[in-house]
């Protein structure tokens, strides 16, 4: 009995840890379906790489981690913050996130959260622009000084 027990809860923790990340490094990105001014495909960013930070403007966690976000160390790429806000509150949503330098694509019907496999907020993924491969994934917090936001 207990060994099934510990079988059983293995199969578990693997079958909610695989529906929970749905990009692997060096993968294809999955579909991405947003308004922004990039496109709806985000098909117009010319920088090398792309990265997506799902957030959510009245989330503390993702306001303080969008403070600590090192540009520097992302000079070739273009960040773009993923919401499933409505765009009509745009003003509102840059007034609460306390910035206006990273571009806002909208996810309103949640399509690109969905196929993203975001559970948790929040959550980035940068990938090669061109090719559209995954080249990292996680928290918001490696894109910060050093490994964790201060």
């Amino acid at each position: 009995m207990r060994y099934t027990l510990i079988i059983l809860s293995l199969l578990l923790s693997f079958a909610t840890e695989v529906s929970a990340q749905r990009v692997r490094i060096g993968e294809r990105i999955p579909d991405i379906e947003v308004q922004s001014e990039y496109g709806p495909k985000l098909e117009y960013i010319e920088n090398d790489y792309t990265c997506l930070v799902f957030i959510n403007s009245h989330s503390a966690p993702c306001i303080e981690a969008l403070k600590h976000i090192n540009s520097d160390i992302l000079y070739d790429t273009d960040i773009v913050l993923v919401t499933k806000e409505k765009p009509e509150n745009h003003s509102e949503i840059v007034k609460r996130l306390g910035t206006d330098q990273y571009t806002i694509a909208y996810d309103v019907e949640g399509k690109t959260y969905r196929s993203f496999g975001v559970n948790y907020v929040p959550f980035s993924v940068i990938y090669s622009t061109k090719r559209k491969r995954v080249e990292s994934f996680g928290s918001v917090e490696y894109l910060c000084n050093g490994s964790y936001c201060e």
